[in-house]
């Protein structure tokens, strides 16, 4: 935990991207892969995309018409992280999707430009672009669209930009939404929260205000396409909800859990959706608990939590809830 309080506190453009940037996490999943002896990995492969930034996590045996795709957009505030750094744990979700049932499931991870040099909206415009660019290429598959912490919060804004889209930002050629949502920790807003830290979790308002002011123009600060409590309207809700539902993950521990209580509270207003506040936990616990956690059993719990929502939302056809 010292060691993620560390990699969170560092300078979004000096050690912090290098930490969390390609060559690092590349050889990091290397190490382990090598130290597991590349156990249970089965033929699941990693590449770029050759025209949107992003990268693919797949199987290789498999049929190339996917079932289901994951898109990913990854946490990091907008100033860091990199699709590299989830690769082991993509790997075990493709895996695990397997075994729920899907017969060739993939995940496209986006790979989103840097804030203070791109700040709101290029972001949004990216998930944008990116997702006329699935659709087109991909019209068989049923989409989820997922993320982690200021991911999820990204893919909450796609949602809505759907049906209303935001000034300034590319307009989805179609209409259509994905079939389901998958947001682990999402940041409600990126203003305040009720409790300012707690003991157990790495991820503080410290952060979040240093996230904030990389990533938000003033004059911009209530913008409900990053700050999810300014949409007051149902409706507005009740449109962009994804027809199967969603699946809404956190730790009970996490500086937003409260938040994304009330998060819920409006959501479950206008389709269906399932939340799991899991006791003790922390920020993005599936993620965090898949690195750290010394139990098999404790590293694949939220691995196996998302992959077997994600049968019963898109196989099974049941209510989420």
């Amino acid at each position: 935990m010292l060691l993620a309080r560390w990699m969170f506190s560092l300078e979004q453009t000096t050690a912090g991207r290098i930490l969390f940037g390609r060559t690092a996490w590349m050889w990091f999943y290397r190490f382990r892969r090598f130290r597991s002896g590349a156990i249970d990995m089965g033929d699941v492969r990693f590449e770029n995309d050759p025209i949107i930034p992003g990268l693919w996590v797949r199987s290789e045996g498999r049929v190339p018409n996917y079932d289901i795709v994951l898109f990913w957009m990854h946490g990091g505030g907008m100033v860091t992280h990199s699709p590299y750094m989830y690769l082991e744990f993509m790997t075990a979700l493709v895996t695990s999707l397997h075994m729920q049932g899907f017969r060739s499931p993939a995940i496209f991870m986006l790979k989103h430009s840097y804030a203070p040099e791109h700040p709101f909206p290029h972001q949004l415009d990216e998930a944008a672009v990116a997702w006329n660019y699935l659709q087109k290429e991909h019209p068989a598959a049923n989409f989820v669209f997922a993320g982690d912490g200021s991911g999820a919060n990204l893919a909450l804004s796609l949602l809505l930009h759907l049906t209303r889209p935001c000034l300034g930002v590319t307009e989805c050629l179609t209409n259509v939404k994905p079939q389901a949502a998958l947001l682990l920790s999402p940041w409600p807003n990126w203003k305040t929260s009720m409790r300012e830290e707690t003991e157990n979790c790495y991820f503080s308002a410290f952060h979040l205000r240093r996230y904030r002011n990389y990533y938000i123009a003033r004059a911009k600060e209530t913008s409900p396409y990053f700050d999810l409590s300014c949409v007051t309207s149902l409706s507005w809700w009740k449109e962009s909800f994804p027809e199967k539902g969603m699946y809404l993950i956190y730790g009970t521990e996490e500086m937003f859990a409260n938040e994304i209580e009330e998060l819920y509270g409006v959501l479950r207003l206008c389709g269906p959706i399932k939340i799991d506040g899991e006791l003790r936990q922390i920020h993005c616990w599936p993620i965090t608990t898949h690195f750290l956690a010394r139990d098999e059993y404790v590293r694949g719990a939220g691995v196996f939590a998302i992959a077997l929502n994600l049968g019963k939302m898109l196989i099974w056809g049941n209510d989420v809830k």
